[in-house]
């Protein structure tokens, strides 16, 4: 039986009270498709109601139009608008307003580099096959296939960018055209109790997206994702929580609001019914995040800004080192997520043979504390700081050995899979 690593539900629990449930890599068997309820608002940036696209300007010079959007700005990801109520909420018909996104939902498919497999969902974003997802869908693999219109037939795609903190990525399929992109509105024109409708690539079965309907129960939510156990926890902000049972494969796909606009895109979640319930919370708990939000990080990749946090480019550079987490006393962690030692810092685990670490003089036990003169007080702090290189950077590394005395040396870096 074929193994799909889950990429579609991670677990989510309110910071300060970490629940772990599956967020990366944990295998699981096929199953059948499981129906997705979830529902989304956020903390609002534009409110633009009946747009058509999502507009974002360079600021200066006539830039690259995408999508179908008439708007003067130079950068615009959707399509046209579905056919839904102005109202929010009045006499909403799921299945047709479904039926007109579906064509915009994309299957992943991806192969990681320890041999397995993954599967999430995207939204497309432009007639020539940009296409959003989460992080975590994409995160370790080495090649990406999309199934468009759920027909069977996959094309190849590569990653342009990503956001491990908070959990962006941006991917283009490969040799196609004329694709449906979505329609785009925003998440702040949504209150708590509003209808919302999800579809989704749930259980990673690809075909036709699986359809259902939800409210939102809270705004603004900051959450802790995290392992299974409990290990590499990443904060996610501004997530709008929906009583939704979001199922693996479920990630990266599209929130729709009742006017027939995506206005969010499935992150994390706990359920009672699907095997990710977490102790002292309801069942049926999700968290999206606010599309005005992901597009923002979107533009950054696809204009080459980068950022904070945000690298461009598939290749992920690399120290040569695996990291203990920040949550767990032992393990390896190859995304250089953590330090569990009671010294501030990154603590290294096991180091690569012939890597630049290696070269440098970094050795197991080490703790690293710095880079290109950011200090690292802990594995995730290593991790964002990394997102900024590429393959092949030389950067300044600064540690500590087990008798407490200081290093420092140039370290040339390596390439591995997107974080």
């Amino acid at each position: 039986m074929e193994e799909i690593a889950d990429t579609g539900a991670r677990v989510a629990a309110p910071v300060g009270t970490q629940y772990p449930v599956a967020r990366r890599r944990r295998p699981v068997p096929h199953y059948g498709r499981r129906r997705l309820a979830v529902a989304l608002a956020v903390v609002g940036v534009l409110a633009i109601p009946a747009t058509v696209g999502f507009e974002l300007g360079h600021g200066h010079g006539s830039g690259s139009a995408f999508g179908t959007s008439t708007a003067a700005t130079p950068v615009s990801f959707g399509g046209s608008q579905a056919t839904g109520s102005s109202s929010g909420n009045a006499n909403v018909d799921s299945s047709t307003i479904a039926g007109q996104i579906d064509p915009s939902v994309v299957n992943i498919n991806t192969t990681l580099s320890s041999g397995g497999q993954a599967a999430g969902t995207g939204i497309v974003l432009t007639s020539s096959g940009l296409v959003l997802t989460n992080n975590h869908v994409i995160a370790d693999s080495t090649s990406l296939q999309v199934e468009i219109n759920g027909n069977g037939t996959e094309h190849a795609a590569k990653v342009l960018g990503y956001d491990v903190a908070d959990d962006i990525a941006l991917i283009q399929v490969q040799n196609v055209s004329g694709l449906t992109a979505a329609p785009i509105g925003t998440a702040s024109s949504l209150s708590v109790g509003d209808q919302i409708i999800a579809i989704g690539n749930a259980g990673g079965q690809g075909g036709n997206p699986s359809v259902v309907t939800g409210s939102v129960t809270a705004l603004d939510q900051q959450i802790t994702a995290s392992d299974q156990d409990g290990s590499n926890p990443e904060t996610l902000r501004h997530l709008v929580e929906v009583d939704a049972d979001i199922q693996p494969g479920d990630s990266g796909g599209p929130l729709i609001s009742t006017s027939g606009q995506v206005v969010g895109m499935d992150s994390a979640a706990s359920s009672g019914s699907g095997g990710f319930g977490f102790s002292g919370q309801s069942a049926n708990q999700g968290y999206a995040i606010p599309i005005e939000n992901a597009l923002a990080i979107a533009k950054k990749i696809v204009t080459g800004d980068g950022g904070t946090n945000i690298h461009v480019g598939a290749g992920r550079a690399l120290l040569g080192v695996a990291i203990q987490p920040d949550s767990s006393t032992s393990g390896n962690d190859p995304y250089a997520n953590g330090s569990s030692s009671s010294t501030p810092g990154a603590t290294v685990n096991s180091v690569q043979s012939g890597s630049g670490a290696a070269r440098a003089g970094i050795t197991q036990g080490d703790i690293i504390t710095g880079i290109d003169g950011k200090t690292v007080d802990s594995a995730s702090a290593l991790t964002h700081a990394m997102s900024s290189f590429s393959p092949n950077d030389d950067v300044s590394v600064t540690w500590s050995d087990s008798s407490g005395a200081a290093h420092h040396a140039s370290v040339h870096l390596g390439s591995g899979p997107p974080a």
